[in-house]
Parts: structure tokens; sequence; C-alpha cells
């Protein structure tokens, strides 16, 4: 473990001041904001993650319920490694759905 100047040195901030990070240990069951926002990002990484086939090994089709149930109460998502060198902004007239992000096929579009 660093110290303080090991920190801010190889860093380039403080932990000092205004840029302390404090954690609150909570529980679940009494957090339920954090409980939402877990289950939210849960179904982004459900969405965005690779799964393949234990057996075969072959890419499984990319897992969206959880996406599309939540969409309504999403205000936006930037996806910064689609489409343009600035991203992508996905938002309530302009979905993030499995085609319009990975094509027909599930698989990632290539940058131009």
């Amino acid at each position: 473990m660093c110290n303080g100047q090991d920190f801010e040195a190889r860093f380039g901030f403080s932990r000092g001041g205004k840029d302390v990070w404090r954690i609150t240990i909570s529980n679940p069951e009494t957090t339920v904001c954090l409980q939402a926002t877990d289950y939210f990002l849960w179904a982004v990484q459900r969405f965005y993650e690779l799964r393949r086939h234990r057996q075969t090994g072959e890419e499984l089709p990319r897992e969206d319920r959880y996406l599309k149930l939540l969409w309504p109460q999403i205000g936006e998502i930037h996806d910064l490694d689609f489409g343009p060198s600035y991203g992508t902004f996905f938002h309530a007239h302009h979905p993030l759905t499995v085609e319009e992000r990975f094509g027909s096929t599930g698989r990632k579009k290539k940058k131009p």
C-alpha cells in the first residue's frame, strides 16, 4: 500500500481536500437505491457481455431482455466504443438494441 505522497506522484492528484473519496459500507437490504443501481448496471453488462456455449464455445446471442425491460427508465447510455470517435448516444429516440449495436448477428460493428 502506498502512502499519500506516493499516490499523488503516481496518479497526479491528492486524496486530500475535495478529492477525498468517502466509502460507506451499506447493507443492500436497507439501501434500495444501491439495489436499483446494481440491477441497472447488471442489465447493461448482460447486454454487452459476450457469452459462449460451455461445450462448443459457440457465441451465444446477446442478452437484451433485462435492458429492454429497464429501457423506459434509462435516460441515456453513451457508448464510447461504437460509431464515430466520440462514441454514440443511445436514448429514448435512439434506443440501444442488439440490432443497432451489434447488427443482426449480434457481433460488434467496426469503427470507420
